[in-house]
Order: C-alpha cells, then structure tokens, then sequence
C-alpha cells in the first residue's frame, strides 16, 4: 500500500473518531442538561466543554500534519514523475537519432545493391561478348585469319626475339608458325 493512501486512512481514522467523540460529547452534554440543578453536574459540564474544545484543536492538528506530510509525499511523488518524463524524453530522442541511422544505413546498402546490379550487368554484356569472340575464333578458317593478322601485327611492333608464334590449342594441337 502507498504512503499516500496510508495518509488518507489514517486522517479518515482521526477524523471519524473526532466525530464520534464530539457526538459523545454532544449526548453527554444534553443528558447533563436535564439535571441542571446539580453543581457537580455544572463541574462536569465544563469539562466536557473544555474536553470538546480541546478534542476539536488536537483534530485540527491532527489534520494540518497529515495535510502538510500528504503534500510532501505528493511533492516526492511529483519530483518522481518529472525525472521520469525526463527519462522517457531522452529515451525517446535516443531511439529516434538510432532509427534515422539504421534508415540512412538502409538507404546506403540500397544505393550499393543498385551499384551492384549495373556492374552485374557489364559483366553479363562483357560475358557475353566475351563468348560471342570465341565462338568467332574457334571457327578454324577465322581463327587462322586471326592468327596471321595477330602475327603481322606483333612482327611490326615488336623484335622478333620478344615473342613466339606457336601456341598449343586445347585440342592439343600446335599452330605451324
């Protein structure tokens, strides 16, 4: 049970007696009254009135201390919830400043896929042009040609000390030149 309700209780508690003692009071007070003529009852009935007033100052006491100490438990319980709030705050901008880093992340590795994906595609055209080459140069009467042309070439460029024209096919043949 929270301090604060235990508070309530107990002012309900002084409260509720207070209301019985003053009506106790109150019907000793009118039982006194029928017997007027007795001087010790003159004697009681002032002590029930001191004892009324007494009893409703220590109430009023009673009440102000539980007021003032039910306002210092809700002013610690005020105090609790505004540091809370402030956490929760510093929490929320934590998640969010995370969350706009993972998007910005996610927005990065998207940007490389699609990189990705073009260079995939070059490569694929490069394949196949790449394929499209040999199957011109395992055409032998092409591939002679080429062979020729290829060797006229280097002999133009380079001294003829610097290369060799034969070359061994997967075939296991060898070119005659």
């Amino acid at each position: 049970m929270e301090l604060s309700n235990i508070l309530v209780l107990i002012l309900l508690f002084f409260l509720c007696l207070g209301f019985l003692g003053w009506i106790l009071l109150g019907r000793l007070q009118s039982l006194f009254q029928e017997r007027r003529d007795d001087p010790s009852l003159l004697l009681v009935q002032q002590q029930i009135g001191d004892l009324r007033v007494q009893l409703g100052q220590v109430l009023e006491q009673s009440a102000q201390s539980i007021q003032q100490q039910l306002g210092q438990v809700l002013g610690n319980v005020n105090e609790r919830l505004k540091e809370n709030a402030e956490v929760l705050h510093k929490t929320q901008q934590n998640m969010g400043e995370r969350l706009d880093n993972a998007a910005r992340a996610v927005g990065s590795v998207q940007k490389s896929l699609g990189g990705l994906e073009e260079a995939n595609r070059r490569i694929y055209e490069v394949g196949k042009d790449i394929a499209s080459l040999r199957t011109f140069y395992e055409r032998q009467n092409c591939a002679a040609a080429w062979a020729n042309f290829l060797q006229d070439l280097l002999a133009q460029i380079l001294p003829p000390e610097h290369f060799s024209t034969q070359y061994r096919f997967r075939s296991g043949e060898r070119s005659t030149r």
